[in-house]
């Protein structure tokens, strides 16, 4: 089980408790509607800051789907260099533009978001394999992980460009990369050595890691709105582990159930749940982030292979990405 899980690992990135009966504010949610997609293995989305969109980045046909969340609807597609296999994409916070890390095209795509077209291109070492990107809250500067260089990438948003590399320790291969709310702190998932690299944002200085349990596969992480927690999501061992901010120390992890392989995690405009997108059993275990406890659990159709989610800024909808059929499950 561990060995294939590994593989599902690197094919991802190669692509590089009874709990008390919730109140009527956390009530569950249920799985609403579905985005049908072109054939091409969505790896993530984000949602424009106004709300009104939203950006799905596919590894398998190297295009950018937009998406209307007024309508729930495909409404362009942005085509970027051939052989981009993009992975992920942010928004600046003004929502001005849109990075796109392109793993193979060892490259970021700059969309005008206003536009909905393809304007420049930021370059990357040789060899890089950007994973993950995303914007401090100032909007300054973006950070994008490098995971065959063990490396995290610094663009000046002002400029368009590489400002400077902050080395990790090798064999860290990190896969995603977030920031604090307050912007003073970054925190990197590294699946390579089963660390948290915690980066001070004013220095790019390194501070001590945070160490996961041996063998965890941590895959993705979110900060909750007020900054006191971190979740991270560990694929091997099917829990998401708890991080206090203020001090780096794990609190007890959030077990889910067995198989489950969780992919990708995000808290609720609100911080009062987060989602967690189960890769292996196409389901979306929902916490109640006052508790660190699963609640409820959103069941998606057989084999979905949910990769992503996040939250709509208004907190009223997530979007899952469903790798196998190319769709998007919305849970309201």
């Amino acid at each position: 089980m561990m060995m294939r899980r590994f593989a599902l690992s690197l094919a991802l990135l190669a692509l590089t408790i009874a709990t008390p009966a919730v109140s009527p504010a956390l009530a569950a949610p249920v799985f609403t509607n579905m985005i049908y997609l072109p054939p091409g293995n969505p790896q993530a989305v984000a949602f424009s800051p106004n709300g009104k969109q939203a950006y799905i980045a596919n590894y398998g046909n190297s295009t950018v789907s937009v998406i209307s969340v007024a309508t729930a609807a495909l409404v362009s597609t942005i085509v970027l260099p051939t052989n981009s296999w993009p992975m992920s994409v942010a928004f600046s916070p003004n929502g001005k533009q849109a990075y796109v890390a392109n793993s193979v095209g060892n490259t970021i795509s700059v969309i005008t978001a206003a536009s909905g077209r393809l304007t420049s291109t930021i370059p990357l070492p040789a060899g890089s394999g950007p994973t993950f990107v995303a914007f401090s809250p100032n909007g300054k500067h973006a950070y994008v992980t490098n995971v065959n260089l063990d490396t995290v990438s610094v663009i000046s948003a002002a400029t368009g460009r590489l400002t400077s590399t902050i080395p990790l320790p090798a064999g860290s291969e990190p896969t995603f990369v977030a920031f604090s709310p307050n912007g003073k702190k970054a925190y990197a998932a590294n699946r390579g050595n089963d660390t948290v690299s915690v980066i001070t944002v004013a220095t790019g200085q390194l501070e001590s890691p945070i160490l996961l349990p041996a063998g965890s596969n941590p895959q993705s992480l979110a900060f909750s709105p007020n900054g006191k927690h971190a979740y991270v999501t560990n694929l091997d061992n099917d829990t998401v582990s708890v991080i206090t901010v203020a001090t780096g120390q794990l609190e007890s992890p959030i077990v889910l159930p067995a198989d489950s392989w969780p992919t990708s995690v995000a808290f609720s405009p609100n911080g009062k749940q987060a989602y967690v997108a189960n890769y292996f059993s196409a389901t979306v275990s929902v916490i109640t982030v006052s508790s660190h406890t699963v609640t409820s659990t959103v069941s998606l159709r057989p084999l979905a292979l949910p990769r992503a989610v996040a939250f709509a800024p208004n907190g009223k909808q997530a979007y899952v990405l469903c790798q196998q059929d190319d769709t998007v499950a919305i849970i309201k």
